[in-house]
């Protein structure tokens, strides 16, 4: 079981060629078997089957589950939810729309390798991974009658034992866990669980998505529920955690944002967008929670919301906020010797930096960023044994992956992770001593073999950062399993596979049929796109600081660096300070100077402060503002080359009492905040650096932009323009295809026949189909030296020629009587249509 967790949580590829991939950094051990990782992951959900569902790892269990009409064993079915035999909504619905959105993202490595039956051969021509959903999409429609959904099955008494299920199931009484007096415990609602609700209807309505070309009856069936789950989840919205043990639930906005944005994107691919979800999806994900709160997980799916808004419309805010949340957790990562992994807490760590991975990737797929691959790449190849010795943990020495059955190919001796907390693994019934061979084996780790090897499952990792980790059947935080742990991980697999082989393109062969050549002009439109100049100069604001500001006076130190070749004057460069609360705001400088890049004083500064109301309330979740404090300097101008401004000094309240202290205020939710962990020099965007009246699009050196350049919170914009001009420059190209013809003849004959009269008449058809394609890529790449300005060309001529002959002869014999001679006359025709496609690249908007 899992328990409550402790908080709340360009570098460019360019594809040279449609047959080369650049790989990215040299440093990244490891060329892990990604097909057989996704395969292994998702094959975990076998194991997690309950009800007459054909697990591949126990027999039927738990077949009674009982809901509604009371027709026993109706709401029987779904997924176990750890090394237990709960049904649990707040990890269930998340589960399965966290593996939908990484099949819709990278369907095409997702493999079919089975079918439903025990996750066993053959394949049945439906993706391995949306057999495994649909047993969770089956449960979630059986469990709601449009009226109320049913959150759980089962309780805490499923805990008091440790026998395999369906030996739980036919020899405990229900107030021991099992139904050998009948059917087990099952809690509903009828309006808010909007968290279950929310995230119930995201998975149900990407289901309606993914299985259309499937079964489009079924898909319909999805989506309609998935309307239903939302509208109970819409009214008297609130949260709903476990009935009895396990799970608490701390918000709901995110959910039901997730599951709005979803149900618009399916009504979108129905053809029949619904546009009142994209509303509610809005407006719920502007109460959400602000980037850096906490990581994707069951209790906070704001990441996947705004991941589908950003589908949904293009807003940058969206992509902003994922780029910001990947940005502040890439500080997280620690290295293992060989590997590196980001870690948040010692419960099921490794859950978080799959779930971290997997948030990495999407980014990366909406935006190209290579650091967030390199970022997600990192986690998952730790979790795959990417890693030296895990300190004080003799179960996971260097290269020993943590996903069960899965070894890493640098160093096939050490294998993988041996015993998970998980009692369908373990095997062992009531009559053969479960609960007693249970203890021995964690006295005595391998003392007692496990029935089953536990494929494809990720144990839940170091207690510590790259230490504290036991391979040990009773440690539920480091060695159990659970559908949330694998559910991003296999998103992630999924995605770094895709990057390193991306779809091959279809060669299609076309043989020479003769020497006939056509040669065809196809004019190509060739774009060269010009990124506007930011109309800053380069100059970089970092904060340092020694005190977390929740609550506080915000205590700390401002660098600001001028990374031009000339010197910048001081005058008119200012720094925002965001807050949200109802008192006098005043600001102070302890010491501010000015310093070249030797770090000599060039002079002092004046500072100099003002407050700014906003008039509403700008940001969302827990980081807002209703005013800005602006920062001011007069004194030396900034030396070029890396001189820099230093400041040192306090942003309070005029009467030094915290900051949030005044009446009605909500204590940390400022949208500036500094943390005390700022010991060294960081960036954040939550401090937004002027020049004039434009936010200064920062650099981090003299040539590289700063990805955390800070953010106007009423407006979302960076600083930093995206936009840009493009020129057009046709290109003319000739391209030689070569068709066969054939050639009408006519032929005359005069047969001599007996003076008899006949007529006979032939009519031979042979039609011939010849299809010719030409593919001409070519890919382009200028350089141009104008700051920052990159240019891509691209040029596709694409010339298919589609020949199709039909030839029909026609024999006419004419037997006149009695003349001497007949006739024969032989016709052939031939038509040749020819048809030419052209492809011509659409010109960037």
């Amino acid at each position: 079981m899992i328990g409550v967790k402790a908080g709340k949580g360009l570098w460019h590829v360019i594809i040279l060629s449609i047959f080369t991939v650049i790989f990215f950094h040299a440093d990244i051990k490891a060329a892990h078997n990604y097909s057989d990782a996704l395969h292994l992951t998702t094959y975990f959900y076998g194991a997690q089957r309950c009800g007459n569902t054909q697990s591949w790892i126990h027999g039927a269990c738990h077949v009674k589950d009982t809901g509604f009409s009371g027709t026993q064993g109706n709401i029987a079915g779904g997924w176990h939810d750890c090394g237990d035999h709960i049904l649990f909504g707040q990890t269930a619905p998340f589960s399965a729309g966290a593996l939908l959105e990484g099949y819709l993202a990278y369907p095409s490595v997702y493999e079919d390798r089975y079918s439903q039956a025990y996750s066993a051969p053959p394949p049945n021509g439906i993706p391995d991974i949306l057999v495994e959903v649909k047993i969770m999409t089956d449960w979630l429609i059986a469990a709601c009658d449009g009226t109320r959904f049913y959150y759980q099955k089962g309780h805490s008494a499923d805990h008091n034992h440790m026998s395999e299920p369906r030996d739980q199931s036919i020899t405990y009484n229900v107030n021991e866990g099992g139904e050998k007096d009948g059917p087990r415990n099952v809690y509903y609602r009828t309006s808010g669980g909007s968290n279950v609700a929310g995230d119930a209807a995201a998975a149900l309505a990407l289901m309606a998505i993914a299985y259309q070309p499937y079964n489009a009856t079924y898909a319909t069936q999805c989506f309609n529920k998935a309307k239903q789950y939302f509208a109970i989840g819409d009214t008297s919205p609130g949260t709903v955690g476990g009935a009895d043990c396990c799970y608490g639930a701390a918000n709901w906005q995110d959910d039901m944002a997730w599951g709005a944005a979803a149900i618009y994107r399916a009504s979108v691919a129905r053809g029949a967008p619904e546009n009142t979800y994209l509303t509610k999806a809005q407006t719920y994900i502007a109460s959400g929670h602000g980037a850096g709160s906490w990581p994707l997980c069951y209790d906070h799916t704001e990441l996947l919301a705004h991941y589908n808004l950003w589908l949904l419309t293009g807003n940058t805010t969206h992509r902003n906020w994922i780029r910001d949340e990947v940005n502040y957790y890439k500080a997280n990562l620690v290295t293992c010797g060989i590997g590196q992994y980001a870690f948040v807490t010692s419960w099921g760590s490794l859950r978080y930096a799959a779930n971290m991975a997997f948030g990495a990737m999407l980014y990366h797929k909406i935006s190209d960023d290579t650091t967030a691959y390199d970022f997600a790449k990192k986690n998952v190849d730790f979790i795959l044994g990417t890693h030296g010795d895990i300190a004080g943990s003799p179960g996971a020495p260097q290269g020993r992956s943590f996903v069960v059955g899965y070894t890493n190919p640098d160093y096939p001796s050490a294998g993988s992770v041996r015993h998970p907390h998980h009692r369908a693994a373990f095997g062992y019934t009531a009559a053969e001593n479960a609960d007693q061979l249970w203890q021995q084996e964690n006295n005595n780790p391998g003392s007692v073999p496990f029935k089953h090897v536990l494929y494809g499952a990720l144990v839940g990792g170091p207690r510590s950062s790259c230490s504290n980790y036991n391979d040990k059947i009773d440690d539920y935080v480091a060695n159990e399993v659970g559908i949330d742990y694998n559910a991003c991980l296999v998103g992630a697999i999924a995605g770094v596979k895709y990057v390193l082989n991306p779809p091959a393109p279809t060669l299609t062969h076309t043989p020479n049929l003769s020497h006939t050549r056509t040669r065809t002009p196809t004019v190509t439109p060739t774009f060269t796109i010009t990124p506007i100049p930011p109309p800053t100069q380069k100059l970089n604001l970092e904060i340092q600081s020694d005190a977390n500001s929740c609550g506080e006076s915000m205590r700390l130190k401002i660098r600001i660096t001028n990374w031009e070749t000339t010197a910048v004057p001081l005058t008119g460069i200012t720094v925002r300070i965001w807050i949200n609360n109802s008192v006098a705001v005043t600001a102070e400088q302890y010491d501010g100077r000015v310093r070249n890049s030797s770090n000599n004083d060039v002079g002092t500064t004046t500072m100099s402060h003002s407050t700014t109301a906003l008039g509403s309330v700008c940001g969302s979740g827990d980081r807002t503002a209703n005013k800005y404090v602006s920062l001011s300097w007069t004194g030396p101008d900034l030396p070029a080359n890396g001189g820099y401004l230093y400041y040192d000094g306090v942003v309070r309240r005029t009467d030094w009492q915290p900051l949030d202290g005044g009446s009605g205020d909500t204590p940390c939710n400022d949208y500036t905040r500094t943390l005390s962990s700022w010991s060294a020099w960081t960036n954040t965007p939550y401090f937004t650096l002027y020049q004039g009246t434009d936010l200064v699009c920062e650099y981090t050196n003299a040539s590289t932009r700063d990805a955390n350049t800070g953010i106007n919170p009423c407006t979302g914009a960076d600083g930093c323009p995206v936009a840009g001009t493009f020129t057009m420059t046709p290109t003319r190209t000739r391209t030689s295809t070569f068709t066969r013809t054939r050639t009408p003849t006519f032929t005359r004959t005069a047969t001599p026949l007996p003076p008899t009269a006949t007529f006979t008449r032939t009519r031979t058809g042979t039609p011939t189909f010849t299809r010719t394609r030409t593919g001409t890529p070519t890919f382009t790449r200028t350089s141009t030296p104008v700051p920052p300005t990159l240019t891509f060309t691209g040029t596709r001529t694409g010339t298919p020629t589609f020949t199709r002959t039909r030839t029909e002869t026609l024999t006419f014999t004419r037997t006149p009587t009695p003349v001497p001679p007949t006739l024969t006359f032989t016709q052939t025709r031939t038509g040749t249509p020819t048809f030419t496609r052209t492809s011509t690249p659409v010109p960037p908007t």
